[in-house]
């Protein structure tokens, strides 16, 4: 079903979905204590007044050019829609790919695909000139809101394929959709579609929502979370989805392997650098405390740390594949969705979520 809506309405639409990734950004660029605004702060390294100010030349480029966005922007060549169903599963990226790849739960009924990936050679969604007035929509409404935060002119660059993702759902006429978006631009933009088409929406969990991080703008409707416990759905209901209707438990889809170390810990890696340091403080007092077998599964952003080498390997395991999850006494983690997993895998297992201030001492003393 399609519903046949004003460019204004649909304008706010995307405009209000973009709000909530420049709430992520300002989030991110407050917790690393940046002294200038980045787009996307957590994909950097450097955060200096070198990389602001070619931001801002880039910055000012966009605006200038801000009319032929749509003309420029080659991301929409790889925009498909496989398939003559209108069970729809939504795939922005390879990352999402490998996220839905990974889920638990028959999803075979959206058998229908619409994705930024090269593959689905079905249909291709160009730019059209109807698209062009709903754009500059768009751009009217942006630089009312954000003409004061250049560092976030660069957004403009993902209205086009936000345009033609719309598109793309009122030529598929869905009547089900699917995807794996929680937090950014896709989440809101699919949600507010879904009610306003009366679309059924299905979203499957990947990875720990529970944080200091709220959007701003609320998903409008969804009609089925796919989430791992319930803990994750209050705060779904509390902080990112406006009405939920129903919820659906995912099974654990690790197996845990017996180990023969009396008492064994697993510490979670964090991608973060600030909670790095607190690991690496946490494994020397259990070096030092010599109570647990520790296991260690690094991060993949840093698996190749130094500092991992530097403890004893006798007394310590380093996990660098995806297969082997010790049947461990104790899980230490800093946000993270193994720890669920293994939650949900064993009864009696002792979980400890460690932040950048927890008293680590006083924690694992109560072990």
């Amino acid at each position: 079903m399609s519903v046949k809506v004003n460019n204004a309405i649909l304008s706010r639409v995307i405009i209000d979905s973009l709000e909530n990734e420049y709430e992520m950004d300002v989030y991110f660029n407050r917790k690393l204590n940046n002294k200038y605004m980045f787009f996307r702060p957590y994909t950097k390294n450097n955060h200096n007044f070198i990389m602001f100010f070619l931001e801002s030349i880039l910055s000012f480029f966009i605006f200038l050019f801000s009319f032929a966005i749509p003309i420029i922007n080659f991301r929409l060549i790889r925009f498909y829609h496989k398939g003559g169903s209108r069970n729809i599963i939504f795939i922005p990226s390879l990352k999402a790919q490998s996220i839905h790849d990974d889920i638990d739960v028959d999803t075979s009924k959206f058998d229908s695909e619409i994705s930024f990936i090269n593959g689905c050679k079905k249909e291709k969604k160009r730019f059209e000139s109807g698209d062009y007035t709903l754009y500059l929509y768009c751009i009217f409404l942006f630089f009312k809101k954000y003409f004061n935060s250049p560092w976030f002119y660069r957004s403009i660059l993902l209205i086009p394929e936000m345009i033609a993702l719309v598109s793309c759902l009122r030529l598929s006429k869905a009547n089900n959709i699917a995807m794996t978006n929680q937090l950014d631009r896709w989440a809101y933009l699919i949600s507010s579609f879904s009610k306003i088409n009366d679309c059924s929406l299905s979203l499957y969990q990947h990875g720990t929502v529970i944080g200091e991080f709220k959007p701003k703008n609320k998903l409008p409707i969804v009609n089925v979370l796919y989430g791992y416990n319930q803990a994750e759905r209050d705060f779904f209901e509390r902080n990112i989805i406006d009405i939920l209707y129903d919820y659906v438990y995912l099974k654990p889809k690790i197996k845990l392997s017996e180990i023969s170390h009396k008492s064994s810990l697993l510490i979670i890696g964090s991608g973060s650098i600030e909670h790095f340091s607190i690991e690496v403080e946490t494994v020397k007092y259990l070096m030092h405390n010599k109570r647990f077998f520790v296991y260690i599964k690094p991060h993949p952003n840093l698996l190749v740390n130094r500092s991992y080498l530097e403890f004893d390997k006798e007394r310590l395991s380093i996990i660098s594949d995806n297969v082997f999850f010790p049947n461990v006494d104790v899980v230490i983690h800093f946000g993270s969705t193994l720890a669920i997993e293994y939650e949900n895998s064993k009864e009696n297992i002792r979980v400890i979520e460690l932040n950048k201030n927890s008293n680590i001492i006083e924690k694992l003393n109560l072990i």
